[in-house]
């Protein structure tokens, strides 16, 4: 239904709420007068419908309210701990590049310091990144090993998943080394170039390498 503008109703500078008359056409084909009061305010005095201005009252909003969002934040992790994990991996996923940017920015800007870190820290480092290494190696494991990758495709070797290759037989087709994505967080691209791969024990792999099988 077409609406008609109608002059505001202004006192002392400031727009005032008008008092209409409005036709409502019901499902049943009739209509009905309903009388409500519009609030007729201009652009500048809703700061919700310019995004630097909602923007910034939401900021002045959190600052204000710090605390109790760290709060309200903690709380709800502990409760949701699997959602809080898949909306984070998410949200990397989505902004992964812009990530990767900051990231590559802030190093740069504090180099030298980061490089100070890393000499004082060599044990501390080689700590975290074992366990880490052992983390992503068993949550590796946990996949591919539904997907019945992590037994020789030759021999049916899979007592150790140690021993297990992955044989790209095409090495024009291969991206990332097998053995650095099993050291690296699970992607479902990463995934997808182990499935390019054929998995091999490691002798049966390495006489593949040497002739002896196909």
């Amino acid at each position: 239904m077409a609406s008609r503008k109608r002059p505001l109703r202004v006192r002392n500078g400031l727009e005032l709420p008008l008092q209409r008359t409005v036709n409502l056409e019901d499902h049943f084909g009739g209509v009905r007068q309903l009388s409500c009061v519009f609030l007729c305010v201009s652009v500048t005095h809703m700061p919700y419908k310019d995004p630097i201005k909602a923007a910034l009252c939401k900021k002045n909003n959190y600052l204000k309210n710090i605390e109790i969002y760290k709060e309200r934040t903690s709380k709800w992790k502990l409760e949701h701990p699997q959602r809080h994990k898949d909306n984070t991996q998410k949200s990397y996923i989505a902004n992964r590049s812009r990530y990767l940017l900051e990231k590559r920015k802030k190093y740069s800007e504090n180099k030298e310091l980061w490089v100070k870190y890393r000499m004082d820290n060599q044990g501390k480092i080689k700590v975290i990144n074992a366990r880490s290494k052992y983390k992503y190696k068993t949550i590796w494991l946990d996949v591919l090993r539904p997907l019945g990758l992590t037994k020789c495709s030759k021999c049916g070797y899979d007592r150790s998943f140690a021993a297990i290759d992955f044989h790209h037989p095409n090495p024009s087709d291969k991206l990332v080394s097998p053995s650095h994505i099993l050291l690296m967080k699970f992607t479902e691209d990463r995934l997808n170039e182990l499935k390019k791969c054929i998995v091999l024990c490691a002798n049966c792999h390495r006489e593949v390498h040497y002739g002896i099988i196909k």
